[in-house]
Formats: structure tokens, C-alpha cells, sequence
């Protein structure tokens, strides 16, 4: 895969990275139910949220993703910040890291790539 500045990143590099982020995606899940009993512990998980939406924001910025499934992963990504349960927040983590397991499949099939 080609970035926005000419530099190739292998597919398998770019599969790692996506793992990676389903990680740390599924970390969210855990540190807002801890977030639900502490104001202290809320805001730690917003920053810690916010900063992985701009990761994940950056990397795609990074490179030019075709594909309709990026769009619809920064839409479930945006809409975190709106959600006011448990239960609809686990619905969209979930999502999310079903979106991020499709893009490793597509990177990973180099016929189909990205």
C-alpha cells in the first residue's frame, strides 16, 4: 500500500496494525464500563477514546482507502462520543471490530486489496 507521501507499507505490516487496533478498540469497551462509576476515571476514557479515533482518522488519512467499509468505520467511531449505555456502546465496539476484521481480510487477499 502506497501513503499519501509515495512510501510503501506491505499489506502485512498494515494487517498487524489493523490487529492492533482491534485491541485496542476492544480495550474501549472495558475501560468505559470502569468509566461508569468515576467522573476521574470518565474523562480518562474519553481522552484515551478520542485518541484512538485520531489514530485510526490519521491512518486512514495516511492512506487513500476506496472502500465504503473505512466510511462506515469512522462513522461508528464518531458516534461513541453519543452514546449513553453500556449496551449500544458494546453494539458499536463490536461493529467497529467486525469493520477492522473485513479490512484485514481485503488486505490480506492481495487480489482484493485495498
Amino acid at each position: 500500500m502506497k501513503t499519501k507521501y509515495n512510501e510503501n507499507i506491505s499489506n502485512k505490516l498494515t494487517v498487524e496494525y489493523l490487529k492492533w487496533l482491534i485491541g485496542k478498540v476492544i480495550g474501549l469497551l472495558y475501560t468505559y464500563e470502569d468509566s461508569l462509576n468515576s467522573r476521574e476515571k470518565y474523562n480518562e476514557f474519553l481522552v484515551g477514546q478520542n485518541t484512538l479515533i485520531r489514530k485510526i482518522n490519521g491512518h486512514v488519512s495516511l492512506i487513500n482507502y476506496n472502500n465504503i467499509k473505512v466510511i462506515d468505520l469512522l462513522s461508528h467511531l464518531e458516534s461513541l462520543s453519543l452514546i449513553e449505555n453500556y449496551t449500544d456502546y458494546r453494539r458499536h465496539i463490536l461493529k467497529i471490530k467486525k469493520i477492522l476484521e473485513q479490512l484485514i481480510e481485503e488486505v490480506g487477499d492481495v487480489t482484493n486489496g485495498l
